[in-house]
């Protein structure tokens, strides 16, 4: 961290912008922009009071930096101010941590050990009987900027993006961590040699992280390595499981390769919708499973080699109700996605994550029952798929009947 505060009267006068420095240069003169700053807030006032970050507070809760940092943007934003006199605040810079307890390195060997050890006391349990790795990760550490979502290429600080009620990417510091391995790995160390700047490693940059994961490092070396070191970090993982239990079933979820998301939002931005008009690109988001994935972290499970390994493949799937063209277009990318198993030794149908859950909150229950019965028929038609997985068990478990616990089909319909 880097703080910056008033040294005597002269300082406390200073007046500096809301967003903070507009850059932060290393020795060497390259911009250090993959960071966080937010001003902590002097003061007993409750809103300033919540700027800043400690371990458990009053309430029993947490407040992390996180919290932190969104309650210094809520704070300037009630005030309205584009200027911060300096008086008892603080500006806060967060270069990065040197590691994370939100991530784990699993290129490392300590890390994986941890890991296959926690595995295996659960499957010493009667109530388990295979491994499966999902794609689930809740970090979104904090972010001060963020990124424009329709691809003009534009970075801002997220603090001017709230204020002019504008969607954005939220850049957390999350995307600045990667495998430490990924430091001297040869590949990358040359693509980065070949710019004239470190700037390419050391900043955001417009678009970086909108849209899918690039195939090549080209234009974003840094999100294309990085996504790789991790698929090479979770194969590691995968091998010592493999090794650990010779005859426990894994099964691990892919999610769809950059490629289906491509060519799923071209199709989409001509496709016609029944009512009128056309779905756009951006209906994407309305069809694969974004919640139980966060790119950012994830998406180097796209790219994993499985090559000879047994693990199964899981499709990542689908969420909510995605009308019929839409799902028929995905699906047609999905299946041929993960045709060649990712290289697995594996062979035989797969499981298909449908997270429907937001269906069960619907006024019109009846429609959507029936819209879900449609879905998770056609999905179970593919001879890819032998089964679906309807995803969030506690939602289904406290929104459907005790009497009918598998009112989510129509139980009247023709098999």
């Amino acid at each position: 961290f880097l703080w910056l505060e008033a040294a005597g009267d002269h300082g406390r006068k200073l007046s500096l912008p809301a967003v903070g420095p507009t850059a932060v240069r290393a020795a060497a003169g390259n911009r250090l922009g993959r960071l966080v700053q937010y001003w902590a807030l002097a003061g007993d006032d409750p809103a300033h009071r919540k700027t800043r970050v400690v371990g458990i507070p009053l309430s029993g809760m947490y407040r992390t930096e996180f919290q932190a940092v969104e309650a210094s943007h809520a704070a300037l934003l009630a005030t309205g101010t584009s200027q911060v006199t300096l008086e008892n605040h603080q500006l806060v810079i967060d270069r990065g941590a040197d590691w994370s307890v939100e991530m784990v390195d699993f290129e490392q060997p300590r890390a994986r050990q941890e890991a296959i050890a926690e595995i295996a006391t659960q499957l010493k349990l009667e109530a388990y009987d295979e491994i499966f790795i999902n794609t689930r990760s809740h970090t979104q550490l904090a972010a001060s900027t963020g990124d424009t979502l329709a691809g003009s290429g534009r970075l801002d600080s997220i603090l001017e993006f709230r204020r002019g009620r504008r969607n954005y990417t939220h850049l957390g510091i999350d995307r600045a961590a990667a495998p430490r391995g990924l430091a001297t790995h040869k590949p990358f160390l040359e693509r980065s040699g070949q710019d004239k700047s470190l700037e390419t490693i050391t900043t955001w940059h417009t678009d970086e992280w909108f849209q899918a994961c690039p195939d090549t490092d080209e234009r974003f070396p840094w999100r294309f390595h990085r996504s790789r070191a991790i698929a090479r970090g979770v194969r590691k993982l995968l091998v010592d499981l493999e090794r650990r239990f010779p005859k426990t079933r894994i099964r691990v979820v892919i999610p769809p390769g950059s490629r289906v998301e491509t060519e799923v939002r071209k199709g989409l931005e001509t496709m016609k919708r029944p009512e009128g008009g056309v779905y756009k690109s951006d209906f994407y988001r309305h069809i694969w499973g974004s919640l139980n994935h966060i790119p950012s972290i994830g998406e180097g499970l796209a790219a994993i080699d499985l090559s000879g390994l047994r693990v199964e493949p899981a499709f990542l799937g689908i969420r909510f109700a995605p009308p019929p063209g839409p799902l028929d277009l995905f699906l047609e990318h999905a299946l041929a996605d993960l045709a060649n198993n990712r290289h697995s030794r594996f062979r035989g149908t797969h499981s298909f994550l449908y997270e429907a859950q937001e269906t069960l909150r619907q006024k019109d229950k009846a429609g959507f029952a029936k819209k879900r019965e449609s879905i998770i028929r056609k999905l179970l038609a593919r001879k890819e798929i032998h089964e679906v997985i309807l995803y969030e068990s506690a939602d289904w478990t406290y929104y459907l009947p005790q009497d009918d616990p598998h009112s989510y089909l129509d139980t009247r319909a023709a098999p």
